[in-house]
């Protein structure tokens, strides 16, 4: 027994050395990087937001009720000075990004699942959807110094969906079916008039006809509260479709749009 206890003193000495060793050797490597202009810091906040049409479609007649969801986004960055004023940033954050809203639509195209049959055509009434993303995104952005405490940056980003979730249901409404014009031969929604009560919604889910690869640009604004500390915004703007280019249930495209707000700490 008194063996073990001096292997285990032994043991808890070396650990709590090499420990020391590990912590001289960070910073000694973090105030070389800092000579360099190089700046290492680590971000966490909360993102608001939504995807949506860009402009607002006429079919779209109120936005009833939006709940954002409870996305947290976690990140990693690396920041070089070129110049006292300018340099480059460059990240890696896990985000989620999400949201519920309740619409009336009217004469909107769309397929639903109802009573287990799937029906295609134009719908009036109204609508709930919940969208959701997991996602690792790489923001690329030039930045620039304003002063000891305010830093803006600004550039494009780039996202993979790990996990991707657009589905909802209609209710309260009614569908009218597409039917072949027997002049022009298109399908045209003047087929028989589906009622869709609110005690019994139809259902529909998008979500394997997302992109998986996302890219827009990112405006941030960095303010430095304490010696290592930040407070810090910014603003992702989608630039391309949430839906693949072969998906045409939804005749406008979607953007996903959204801010966060948090904290960051600067080694």
């Amino acid at each position: 027994m008194k063996y073990l206890f001096r292997l285990a003193a032994v043991l808890i000495v070396l650990m709590c050395s090499a420990s020391a060793m590990a912590q001289k050797d960070r910073n000694a490597t973090l105030k070389r990087m800092s000579e360099l202009g190089i700046r290492v810091m680590v971000r966490a906040g909360v993102n608001v937001g939504g995807t949506a049409p860009i402009p607002i479609p006429s079919e779209m007649k109120s936005i009833n009720s939006y709940s954002p969801g409870l996305n947290f986004g976690f990140e990693g960055d690396v920041l070089a000075n070129f110049t006292e004023k300018w340099g480059v940033q460059v990240g890696a954050r896990l985000e989620n990004k999400s949201m519920r809203s309740d619409v009336t639509v009217e004469n909107y195209y769309t397929t639903l699942v109802n009573d287990g049959d799937l029906i295609e055509g134009n719908y009036t009434g109204k609508e709930r959807t919940t969208v959701s993303y997991s996602l690792l995104t790489f923001p690329v952005l030039a930045t620039y110094k304003i002063n000891s405490s305010w830093t803006i940056m600004f550039g494009p980003y780039f996202s993979y969906a790990m996990r991707r979730e657009f589905y909802g249901h209609a209710a309260d409404g009614y569908m009218r079916n597409l039917q072949k014009d027997p002049v022009t031969g298109e399908m045209v929604p003047t087929g028989d008039k589906v009622i869709i009560p609110a005690d019994r919604p139809a259902t529909y889910d998008f979500s394997d006809d997302m992109r998986r690869f996302q890219w827009g640009l990112e405006a941030n604004v960095d303010w430095r509260c304490f010696r290592h500390f930040l407070v810090f915004a910014h603003l992702d703007w989608g630039l391309n479709d949430a839906f693949k280019s072969s998906f045409k249930t939804l005749s406008f495209p979607m953007y996903p749009i959204y801010a966060m707000v948090g904290f960051g700490y600067e080694f």
